[in-house]
């Protein structure tokens, strides 16, 4: 895999974690192509997250903003920064936050390419007890908090311990639905059906009506289950959940995902 990969800090008033975090950042088997660190305190007097940012090894941005964005706002910011200079790939993390070791992002590509994966989420663990959860995860209604707990068999990645897989049906970002062409959608079927076959799910769940009606040539479907199925999977639609799909409120959105999970619970 060669595609760029920019990874993007956000700080806030922690240069002493955030220089922590650059250091190993920095020493990856797999460099990031770039750098970008967003300052959430940008207006201030102290250079020292300036300097920290021109003396790494790698190419680096420094984005100061003159308000504190938090830190989604930061990532925004990052992120927009990020893919108007072509980025494929982006890498997040907070200034107290750090890759436990030099192969972390390397592993991280490595998932997403086995996988065909168009995000990976690495686990957060407490940095003074690295086998226990940051932020504990709920498999079913049993809270997980230690990384052994995730697992059901030796080595097995940590989605399929779930039982959950994630893809999608075009490997680009829109800013609106509207803007994939057919063709690529129904391109995206057969690629889907290539992976039901490969991994066996017993539900195909698709996020947005309209883009599986045109995918799969089902002019009329609407959400819920599907009569026609992909492969041994039975196919579920799912309302898109974007805030574009203003008719689709919180509720009714909490309502058709549940459905979902009650299904597969019985």
């Amino acid at each position: 895999m060669c595609e760029s990969v920019f990874a993007i800090v956000v700080t806030h008033r922690r240069p002493d974690e955030l220089a922590k975090s650059l250091d190993v950042l920095s020493t990856q088997t797999r460099l990031p192509d770039h750098l970008i660190v967003v300052d959430n305190d940008g207006t201030s007097d102290d250079s020292r997250v300036r300097d920290l940012v021109a003396g790494q090894p790698i190419s680096t941005s420094y984005l100061g903003s003159r308000r504190n964005l938090g830190g989604a706002g930061g990532f925004a910011l990052g992120m927009l920064h990020a893919l108007a200079q072509g980025a494929d790939w982006v890498w997040l993390a907070d200034d107290d936050g750090r890759p436990q070791d030099t192969g972390v992002l390397a592993t991280l590509l490595a998932c997403a390419e086995k996988y065909d994966l168009a995000e990976v989420s690495p686990m957060v663990c407490d940095l003074d007890d690295p086998e226990r959860l940051a932020f504990p995860l709920r498999r079913g209604v049993v809270w997980r908090r230690r990384t052994s707990e995730l697992r059901t068999e030796a080595g097995q990645d940590l989605l399929p311990g779930f039982g959950l897989g994630i893809t999608n049906l075009v490997a680009r970002p829109t800013a609106q639905a509207s803007e994939l062409h057919s063709a690529e959608l129904k391109a995206g079927r057969e690629h889907l059906a290539a992976l039901t076959d490969l991994y066996r799910p017993r539900i195909v769940a698709i996020a947005g009506v309209t883009a599986y009606r045109t995918a799969f040539g089902q002019p009329r479907a609407g959400t819920g289950p599907q009569p026609d199925p992909l492969g041994p999977a039975r196919i579920w639609v799912l309302p898109n959940p974007s805030g574009l799909n203003a008719s689709w409120t919180i509720p009714k959105l909490v309502e058709a995902f549940r459905d979902l999970r009650l299904h597969i619970e019985d």
